[in-house]
């Protein structure tokens, strides 16, 4: 592969350094560790920015769960169980813990750390988003301008970016374009090696650990492949792509069964219901969210702080004017030239069901994330789907569906839509910034809407000349229409990353695990962290040392924060509180309450207590900021380790299986000679 080639690959390198570059080359990780830290017992000064409920994950699951993989890994044990939280879990079987991701299995060869892997993994997984895209807008007819305006666009886009900080999301979601892309491969190249790189793809996704992100790849998948085959009267591809599909779930299967396994007796479990679809629901978008495709800052940014008459508040105001809104599940905006190629791409192609697919897949992950039939049908008929997030998340199908076909829009031998269908685009255009300036219009329901409202005007502004310049880089002539397609690139790069510079403040390295008064009391110890507040805010103001992150010190605890908890572990829990377990912000969240039943803890093993709350219980000790309590004699506990569930172990030989076939394919001839 010569220089040429290479290039486009080096541009996107770059480009994915922009939202990181403070993770590889300065002092920071992308886990807001700084605001636990400011809680007891560490007592550090409060964080800098204002707290996100969605990127704390990043500080209590994923910087632990991957310092404990790393450890397990350096000890020659792979890390099937979790023995230093709730008394001791499943951890392959949590899905976003992903310890058998190759990038976290070679990682623990060379010996880094945690947060190295955390900050290299966000370039690493941004990169391998974009390549995809540029790869897949190639082959859908864009040049080499066209495939990166595409690609950039989807590194910078709000999605991607507001998802950083909990990694297992940008992982799942970087290979959905090249999932897409080997499910077009392999209609045009139907030879053994395009259902191969199919199914690489598709495991790849599978073991990056997020499995409602995973799942909305293979629902993009499996409707392109029917997209294709039905429309083109293909049955051989679509048994192909079955064969490609299978292998990938294969390669999965280790970590995918008892995942599943796991998913069936967790505390999450539930049937479909109507009262459950009712809050399922109540999380989706609404017409007015879509004004973020035009302006970002529409309802406020998180990492900034906004100045009021009694004090400074986080301006983004939309979690407080509607509960349970977040940045990250609203993430809609792309820059301002990517929706108007979009639509002029779909318009050229529209006959083209290789192209056009792009242009479905985008209306239904707006039916989804709308709460229209098409989200009813997805809960109701998708074994597991009433225990999945927000319906906000299928942006990342609209993202990439919308990057891909715009990235296709500029290309030397593309044709360029109808003077009607183009007029329509622009109507279309126009509508929607028409929409970001009703919303702008309306009276202040907030006292930070005001501030957010005049920002937005800008960004508008800017969406409506990125708009025109687009237009004109498709419906010109080539030699005129060359210059405005750098200009759309530059725009694609440059608008996107200035409006999101500060979504990813994340935290100085080495907090994670520094050393604060009390450590050495309690390690050794079987602990239980009293806690009560937590809001959708952040932490309550006698919050100390929140579930899990105590996890790096090698400190049991009984408590804990994990995404798939077994019934019987928060039975007892709930038992011991005599109330439910969980606050009500979260429902992941294990906390022992204030007023527990001492006996009924001591039976699980805990020996001391550590509080910010007064009890009725010896103190052993006191600290700034809180106490430390005993309650039984430290004893040795027996290992609570238990064997690898069948489920792994059948998962191992499958994927033995599904490795080895995937390289007989790789090596055998194509399995038709004629791919027309």
């Amino acid at each position: 592969m010569g220089a040429r080639a290479i290039w486009p690959f080096a541009v996107l390198a770059v480009v994915a350094f922009l939202p990181t570059w403070q993770f590889l080359f300065g002092d920071r990780v992308p886990a807001p560790v700084d605001h636990i830290t400011a809680l007891p017992p560490w007592n550090n000064a409060p964080s800098d920015s204002p707290t996100d409920i969605l990127q704390l994950d990043g500080a209590i699951q994923f910087l632990q769960w991957r310092e404990y993989m790393l450890v397990s890994y350096k000890k020659g044990e792979v890390p099937i169980w979790n023995d230093l939280v709730l008394g001791g879990i499943p951890f392959l079987a949590n899905s976003q813990s992903a310890p058998l991701y190759p990038l976290h299995m070679l990682w623990s060869l060379a010996g880094l750390s945690a947060e190295a892997l955390l900050s290299f993994s966000a370039w690493l997984h941004l990169w391998i988003a974009g390549c995809g895209l540029f790869l897949l807008s190639r082959r859908l007819g864009g040049n080499e301008i066209g495939g990166l305006i595409g690609a950039s666009a989807l590194i910078l886009s709000s999605f991607l970016i507001a998802w950083i900080q909990l990694p297992s999301v940008v992982m799942t979601a970087s290979w959905i374009p090249w999932v897409l892309l080997g499910v077009l491969r392999l209609f045009e190249e139907r030879n053994a090696k395009s259902v191969a790189k199919l199914g690489l793809a598709v495991g790849l996704m599978l073991l990056s650990g997020h499995l409602q992100i995973a799942m909305y790849g293979l629902i993009a998948a499996l409707l392109y492949v029917l997209w294709l085959g039905l429309g083109e009267k293909n049955g051989k591809a679509i048994l192909l792509s079955g064969v490609s599909l299978l292998l990938g779930i294969l390669i999965a299967t280790p970590q995918l069964l008892p995942v599943l396994e796991n998913g069936r007796n967790g505390h999450r479990a539930q049937p479909p219901t109507s009262e459950g679809y009712k809050g399922y629901s109540a999380l989706a978008l609404k017409p007015h969210h879509l004004s973020i495709i035009a302006a970002p800052t529409m309802f406020g940014m998180p990492g900034e702080w906004v100045d009021l008459e009694d004090g400074k508040a986080p301006s983004y105001w939309l979690s407080l004017e509607e509960q349970g809104r977040n940045y990250a599940e609203l993430a809609l905006y792309m820059g301002p030239v990517v929706l108007p190629l979009f639509l002029l791409g779909f318009f050229a192609n529209w006959r083209n069901a290789r192209s056009n697919f792009f242009g479905f897949l985008a209306l239904f992950s707006v039916l989804a994330a709308l709460g229209t039939l098409v989200t009813q049908a997805m809960y109701w008929l998708i074994p597991g789907w009433a225990a999945t997030g927000s319906p906000g998340r299928i942006a990342v199908l609209l993202t990439i569906s919308v990057c891909a076909l715009a990235g296709s829009a500029i290309g030397d031998r593309i044709q360029k839509p109808k003077l009607a269908l183009s007029a329509f685009a622009a109507i279309a255009v126009a509508s929607l910034a028409l929409l970001a300036f009703i919303q702008i219009a309306e009276s202040a329901k907030h006292p930070m809407q005001a501030a957010s409202q005049a920002n937005s005007v800008p960004w508008i502004v800017l969406f409506l000349i990125g708009a025109a310049i687009a237009f004109g880089a498709v419906l010109l002539k080539t030699e005129r229409a060359r210059p405005l397609a750098i200009v759309c690139l530059l725009l694609a790069i440059g608008v996107p990353a200035a409006s999101q510079w500060n979504v990813n403040p994340g935290s100085n390295r080495g907090l994670y695990k520094q050393p604060f008064e009390g450590l050495e009391d309690l390690q050794g110890k079987f602990i239980a962290v009293v806690n009560d507040q937590w809001s959708l805010l952040g932490p309550g103001p006698k919050t100390m040392a929140p579930p899990n992150s105590l996890m790096a010190y090698g400190i049991k605890t009984i408590d804990g924060y994990d995404s798939l908890i077994p019934r019987e572990t928060k039975a007892m829990l709930d038992e011991i509180n005599g109330q439910d377990s969980a606050p009500l912000a979260n429902g992941n969240m294990m906390f022992i309450k204030p007023g527990f039943d001492v006996e009924k803890l001591c039976e699980t093993g805990v020996t001391h207590v550590a509080s910010t709350y007064e009890l009725d219980l010896e103190l052993e000790k006191q600290f700034p900021g809180w106490k430390l309590y005993k309650i039984a004699e430290p004893h040795d506990l027996p290992k609570s380790t238990p064997p690898p569930p069948t489920s792994y172990n059948l998962g191992i030989l499958l994927a033995m299986l599904g490795v080895f076939a995937l390289f007989a394919i790789s090596y055998t001839r194509n399995v038709d000679a004629d791919p027309s």
